[in-house]
Parts: structure tokens; sequence; C-alpha cells
């Protein structure tokens, strides 16, 4: 019995460390987009592609954790019968004795407090989006209505011929 309680031991150790991995780079990508929300327009766009690179690394290596996680519950549904691998944390975590609950738990508010920094992280670079949006829109709509402007003067009067009427 001493093994069975080892090895359980193990797994569970080994789904909290899965999540912590997988908390840890979803810290890291709300960094990353804090950091892209106070660089320079003018450096976002020189550096878009590498920062696209890295959104596309994040995404898979999130990927990779997420997986892991799963994994891990799987192995874990193992040495608790009661546990189906696509349970949530939450209600795996009611199944657990006090001192395992109270473990998965701390996981839990730390997911919860990570998803809300994410979700701040996200809205200031979408709001930079919309902002970007905005001025090239405006820089668009000034450079549509100069060649407008031009093209109507033009058709007005010509060049060298201000004032002059065609009859």
């Amino acid at each position: 019995m001493k093994n069975f309680q080892h090895t359980r031991d193990e797994v569970f150790s080994a789904l909290c460390e899965s999540l912590r991995e997988h908390r840890a780079l979803l810290a890291e990508l709300a960094d990353h987009m804090r950091a892209q929300h106070s660089t320079s327009l003018a450096a976002r766009f020189r550096d878009v592609e590498t920062a696209t690179r890295y959104m596309i690394f994040a995404e898979e290596r999130l990927v990779r954790a997420q997986m892991q996680v799963f994994l891990a519950m799987s192995q874990v549904s193992e040495y608790f019968a009661e546990v189906d691998p696509q349970m949530s944390l939450v209600d795996f975590a009611a199944l657990l004795p006090d001192m395992e609950q109270a473990t998965l738990q701390n996981h839990i508010s730390l997911y919860d407090e990570q998803i809300a920094d994410l979700r701040q992280a996200s809205r200031l670079v979408a709001g930079d989006s919309a902002q970007n949006l905005a001025v090239f829109g405006q820089v668009q709509d000034k450079d549509d209505s100069n060649e407008r402007g031009g093209r109507r003067a033009g058709l007005r009067g010509g060049a060298g011929t201000r004032g002059a009427t065609i009859n």
C-alpha cells in the first residue's frame, strides 16, 4: 500500500508541476503583451515579424503545456478511481482529501488570477490595435481626400490656369 500511496503522491505532484508550468507560460504571454503595449508604434511595426513569431511560439508552448496537464490528469485518474481525465480542476479538487484539495484550490486561485492578468494584458493590446486602426484610417482618409481634392483642383482649373474660366 505504501508503494501505491507513493506513486499516487508522485502523480499528483506531477499534475501540480504541469499546472505551474502552464501558468508560467500564461504569465510569460501576459508580460509579452504588456511589453508590446509599452513599445512605440514604430518599434512594433519594425519588429512585427519577430512579435508574430513569438506569439506562434508561445501558442505552441501553451498547447504542449495543456497537453501535459491533460496527460497528468490521465495519470491521476489511474490512482484516483473517481477522476475522469476531462473533469474540471474544481470538480477534481472536490474529490480530494483536505491537504490535496487545498493544494489544488491554490492552483485554481492562481489560475483565476493569471487569467485575469492575461485578459487585462490582451485588453491593452486590443486597445492599441483599435487605436492603430483608427490612426491608419485617419491617415488613409487624409490621403484619399488629398488625392480626390488634387484631382478636383486639376479638373477645375488645371495647372497654371488658376482663376481662368473655360467656355
